[in-house]
């Protein structure tokens, strides 16, 4: 339902819904990762998206740890990318 309102330009109802979405275990992370997306790209709030990101690599490694691979390999390099790329942009 969340990436029909970003589809339809409603990013509020988006983003509530994103993190309403965090509490429930099989789609968190995808939920951590649209909300640093947002907060980066329509906010340009960079520690926000950075702790967000965080918050996905988090889960991450704790679903990782808990049930073996649950999400793409590529998943957490993407997401270290997104936290370098945040790290830069605070910098500047």
């Amino acid at each position: 339902m969340a990436l029909v309102q970003k589809k339809l330009g409603n990013f509020d109802n988006a983003l509530a819904l994103w993190k309403q979405a965090t509490g429930f275990g099989s789609i968190a992370i995808e939920a951590f990762i649209e909300i640093a997306k947002y907060y980066e790209h329509r906010e340009k709030d960079f520690a926000t998206a950075l702790e967000y990101t965080g918050r996905a690599l988090a889960l991450l490694k704790t679903k990782s740890a808990l049930h073996g691979k649950v999400m793409p390999d590529d998943t957490q390099q993407q997401l270290l990318h997104r936290a370098r790329r945040l790290q830069r942009k605070m910098a500047k």
